[in-house]
Formats: structure tokens, sequence, C-alpha cells
């Protein structure tokens, strides 16, 4: 049932497949059969469900380490708190999985959002025993030390673990550099809603994309919540550059000679200084070089924004690519002899310490047009104050990396040595870390027998063939070294980003379809507490409840 409700999407929408579903839960049952199934069935199906899921997880809980992480919504009339607990689970895996989302109906302060989540834990009969970190975004509601609400958590759990989203620094970091360049960013918007408002404006920049030879595709919209969409939307523009400047050449001319015709979308004022302004924006030579510049330089993101967003456990090597994030900048403006150092030792500000402007690396597209400034009508002086803004981008991420990103937390430093493929290089001082400051990692083992294995571990040969999961690696490694995993595992469960609580809210965007836009809030809950369920077969005790909850739902 649990794979049927996934693969119709959880959909209440639909009468024919919930009796479908009923049919083949209850083939035997002639009200399945005849009777139309309607919404209340569904929804005391999936309520039930999801109730059976909670009570699993908060069992779990109560005998496992956990870690919990939140954030809040951005709606207006209601503030929800989803709260994603990330934990070992019946399959052996390390991943998160919603509990609830409680609704904060008073001020969101750090001490109401500690209520919530408090409360929903004391409901499920959970306390902070076992929890082993608090993940949240880095606002200071969430982090503050004070009134935040990690100050009232460490109440609860004294050595629990603060686990700030990397993300969202590498993002806010990315910005400020972005800041240095050209404002492409207003462009890339203001571009996407004129073409949105007007089926016309569309089909005429298809006309120009044919007429270009460049491929006709859509231009995507950027998001400033989520700043780097930034690179897919340059990516678009940069390749649509010839059309979108021919496009707006003729905009601005038939809004300045007043021939277009009259409409409030198109000839207001507003409009009119918008469409001016794009165009002064794409007909400048150095806002393209600019934009040639930063399309190249955003790609030294990925790595690290892909390995954040994953679902299966990376707290292990999560300072290193946050190092290599940083040597890989250092590579592109700083001289060898000096990116080499220890990241925190690199003197990157220093204009002795930096490449001269031939060395720099901004991508072979600015570089072709730099080489050919005639042709591409560049003055020298622009290509000058281009490489200030250049050095001035480098300096200014690089800064407010190492001043934000958290390479001296000690959990990120020892967490190494839940690596397999870094066994060797880990030291038992590592794992004493873990077991000295988080004590329910052990369990009933006792510290000693956790220390003897860890060290048959390090000079016992493992299977050449890897797994990609270390969860996986793990569970089994856990046949041969039993309390060694389970310390492990624990330490897993460390966010390494807020990303599980984004999914949500946009797993809340296409539950509350305009299709179901009274869906009500627990219902909302309870289908997506059963959507991010591990994979598990019913039992017969579950199979029973269900069906129960089912005859409960036709009356």
């Amino acid at each position: 049932m649990c794979k049927y409700i996934a693969k119709q999407n959880l959909s209440l929408a639909s009468a024919d497949s919930m009796n479908k579903m009923c049919r083949d839960m209850f083939p035997d049952s002639k009200i399945a059969a005849n009777m139309k199934c309607g919404r209340n069935k569904a929804t005391a199906i999936v309520k039930e469900m999801s109730t059976m899921a909670m009570a699993d997880l908060a069992e779990r809980m109560k005998r496992l380490p956990w870690s919990i992480a939140t954030d809040g919504s951005n709606e207006k009339d209601k503030k929800l708190f989803p709260l994603v607990v990330t934990m070992e689970g019946e399959d052996g895996l390390v991943t998160p999985q919603l509990l609830a989302i409680p609704n904060c109906d008073k001020n969101a302060t750090g001490e109401n959002i500690f209520d919530v989540v408090h409360k929903e834990l004391a409901v499920q009969d959970v306390s902070w025993q076992n929890c082993v970190a608090f993940g949240s975004d880095n606002a200071p509601v969430m982090t503050g030390l004070h009134k935040g609400v990690i100050a009232f958590v460490r109440k609860k759990q004294t050595n629990i673990h603060l686990a700030g989203c990397c993300l969202h620094l590498v993002h806010i970091g990315a910005k400020k550099g972005a800041g240095c360049l050209a404002a492409v960013e207003d462009i890339l918007i203001d571009i996407f809603y004129y073409f949105q408002r007007s089926v016309n404006r569309q089909t005429e920049l298809k006309d120009l994309q044919d007429l270009y030879d460049v491929e006709q595709r859509k231009l995507i919209k950027h998001v400033c919540t989520r700043w780097l969409s930034i690179k897919r939307c340059l990516e678009r523009l940069m390749d649509n550059w010839g059309p979108l400047l021919h496009f707006f050449r003729k905009e601005a001319k038939s809004l300045e000679s007043g021939s277009k015709a009259a409409d409030s979308k198109s000839s207001g004022s507003q409009t009119s200084k918008k469409v001016q302004k794009v165009y002064d924006f794409l007909r400048s030579p150095t806002n393209k070089l600019h934009c040639q510049f930063l399309k190249y330089t955003l790609k030294v993101y990925d790595k690290v924004l892909v390995g954040l967003q994953r679902e299966d456990p990376k707290i292990h090597v999560l300072r290193a690519n946050l190092v290599q994030l940083l040597q890989d900048l250092f590579d592109r403006f700083v001289v060898p002899s000096e990116s080499g150092k220890d990241v925190k030792q690199v003197q990157f500000k220093l204009r002795n310490k930096q490449k001269t402007d031939t060395d720099l690396l901004i991508g072979s597209a600015a570089k072709e047009m730099i080489q050919d400034a005639q042709k591409h009508n560049l003055r020298q002086e622009r290509i000058t104050d281009f490489y200030k803004s250049v050095r001035l981008y480098f300096t200014t991420v690089c800064t407010y990396l190492l001043n934000n990103l958290p390479l001296d937390d000690k959990v990120l430093i020892n967490a190494v040595v839940a690596d397999p493929r870094q066994r060797k290089e880990a030291t038992s001082s590592q794992l004493e870390f873990f077991l000295e400051r988080f004590s329910m990692l052990k369990g009933e083992a006792e510290q000693d027998v956790i220390l003897e294995q860890f060290a048959k571990y390090q000079r016992s040969p493992l299977e050449d063939e890897e797994d990609d999961r270390l969860d996986v690696t793990w569970t089994k490694l856990g046949k041969e070294f039993p309390e060694l995993a389970r310390v492990m595992k624990g330490i897993l469960t460390v966010p390494h980003s807020s990303a599980p609580c984004e999914r949500v809210f946009s797993m809340v965007t296409k539950t509350c379809t305009d299709q179901r836009s009274s869906l009500h809030q627990s219902t909302t809950e309870a289908l997506l507490i059963v959507k991010t369920k591990p994979n598990k077969e019913l039992d017969d005790k579950a199979l029973k409840q269900l069906k129960s909850a089912y005859y409960l739902g036709l009356k």
C-alpha cells in the first residue's frame, strides 16, 4: 500500500485511484468493491499510516542516537517548522525522516520555536537524551547563544552539537562577491518576467533565435532566495545574448517613438524604464565581459553545493569539501607558492601574493573578449577596471567564507574518523572525542570494547569494492564490529546542511496544489510523513490497523 500511494503521488483528488487501492487491499470486501471511496476514507487511511510511521520513528529515537533539524516557512498566514529527524532506519541506512510539521502560532522567537519542537517530542514521549545535533539555518533566532533555539535546547541536552547550514553560507559568500561585478541579478529577473507576460514577445524571441541560429530554449527564472540558481540563468542569457540584444533594441526604439500599441502592460513608464535598463545593460561590452567571468567562476561551487544537497550522510567529508572550495578559489587568483599553504594562512589580500592580470583564471570566453578588445569595443580602461573587479570578487568571497565557515569546528575535524577510506590516518583520539562528548553513541557498550574494535578495524583489510553511501558500508562492517558501527552511524546522523528541511517546503508546495487548496494542515502533514518514511513492508498488525481506519472512514 505504501508503494501504491507513493506511485499515485499521494493524491487525494482521485476517487478512482483510491477505489482501486481499496480493492487491492481488501479484495474480499464487498463494501470496498462497491462503495465509492471518497476523501474521508483516503484521509483516514493516510493519517493512520502517518501515525504508525511517527510511532515507529519515536520508538527508534528512544534507543538510538539521532539528530533533529528545523527551519521556518515564509508563509504570511502561518509559520510552519518541519521537524526532520536523521537516524539509522530499520534498513541500516542513516536517512532524514519527517516527524511533524507544527505551526508556531506565537511570535517566532527562539524560546517559542523551542517550545514547538519540545512539545512535539513530548507528544511522542521522546526525551533529548539521545540527540546528537540540532540542525538549522544560520539565523540568530536559531543559533543565538543566549536567546536562540540552541540556547534552550542546551538546557535539555548540554553537549548537543549545533549544525549550521554551510549551504547558505556558500550562497551568501558567492552573492557578496557578485556584488563587485555588473548587477546581473536584477536584469535576469526583469528579462524573465518581461517575456513571461506576453506570448507575442515569446514568439518574437523564438524567431530571433532562429535568425541567430540559437537553440530555442526558454529563459529560466532566477530565484533570489536561492542565489546560485543564477548559474543556469546566466548560461541561458549568454547563449541568447545576440537575440535578446536585438529584441530589446527594437523594443526600446518602439517605446521611445511611441509607435507601439498602447496597453497597460507594455506602454507604462515603469515598463519603458525596465526595457531601457535591460537594453543599456545588454549593449555594454563591459557588462558582457563581467557576465562571461561570472558564468565561468560559478562552476567552482558546483561540487560542494551538490554534496551539501545530498540526502545520504556527508558530515565526514564536509570540512574537506569546504577547504577544497577555498583552495579552488585561491588557485584562480593567488600565486602557487601562497595558494598551496593551509587555507587559514594564505595572505590572499596582498597584491604581491596575487597573480598578474594575464595569469588570473577568468575563463576562456572572457579571455577571448579581452584579446579581441577592438572587435568587442572594449576600451583599455574598462579592461583595467574589470581586472580590479575580479580581484575584489575573489577577495570578498574568500574573506566571507573564511570568517563564517566552521573550519575549526571539532565535530567536523574529527568526523573523518567515520570514513573507512581514511581509517589508516584516523586516530583513536578522534573516536574518543565523540565517545566522551556524546555518551549516547556508546549505548550499553564499554568504551574499551569500542576502542579495541576500532584498532582491529584499522588493521583489517576491507573489500576493494567501496559503497557510495557510508551507512551501507558500516551496515556491512557492523557484522564484525557491532559496537563500533553503532558509534559511526551515530556520528553520521549530524546534518551537513538544511537541505532536508528545504525539501519538505518543496513537497508542501507540490502537495497543496490549486486542486487541493483546502487541504487541512494535519492532512498535509500526514501525507508528507508517509512520503518521507523509508520503504518498509507492512506487517499483519499494520494492515489490520489500516483496515480499521478504512471502515471508520466509511462512516
